[in-house]
């Protein structure tokens, strides 16, 4: 699956089909799923899925915090990536908060708090994920700072 560039064929049913109709839906899309489904899993493999089909993907992602986003992300990612193929693993930077693939894709993370999301600014953006969105403390804020990169590349928040 990796090869083929489709991780998100990993994904249970339920997850493949949230995917599915992300991905064939135009517009932005909200997950409305109970807790401990695996929502982040299935939205971290979709930004895999991205990346390599992708090549120069700009993939954005916020939680709460800094350190939710940190203690979401590098263990989600290293769940996922066990099943990657050497070749394909992308180079996870934790310093810099980055995730970059050989293909030159690369997945930024950073809390909302304390308008710490403004690291993900940028001209463009192919994916944005706002997980747990819910507990910004302006999502609002967050939306309008963010939501303008995916006008150029078509891209898809959620």
């Amino acid at each position: 699956m990796w090869r083929r560039g489709k991780p998100t064929l990993f994904l249970d049913q339920g997850q493949r089909g949230w995917v599915r109709r992300l991905q064939e839906r135009s517009g932005n899309a909200v997950w409305c799923i109970g807790r401990q489904r695996g929502k982040s899993f299935a939205a971290l493999t979709l930004a895999c899925e991205t990346a390599l089909g992708t090549p120069g993907a700009i993939i954005r992602y916020a939680a709460k915090t800094k350190d939710s986003a940190r203690q979401i992300v590098l263990p989600t990612l290293e769940q996922i990536l066990q099943w990657c193929e050497p070749h394909l693993r992308p180079e996870i930077d934790e310093t810099h908060s980055t995730v970059k693939w050989v293909n030159g894709s690369v997945l930024t993370w950073a809390g909302t708090d304390a308008q710490s999301f403004d690291r993900l600014r940028g001209p463009r953006a192919h994916l944005i994920l706002l997980d747990e969105a819910g507990f910004y403390q302006d999502l609002e804020m967050v939306e309008s700072a963010l939501l303008p990169q995916l006008t150029t590349t078509k891209g898809k928040a959620l």
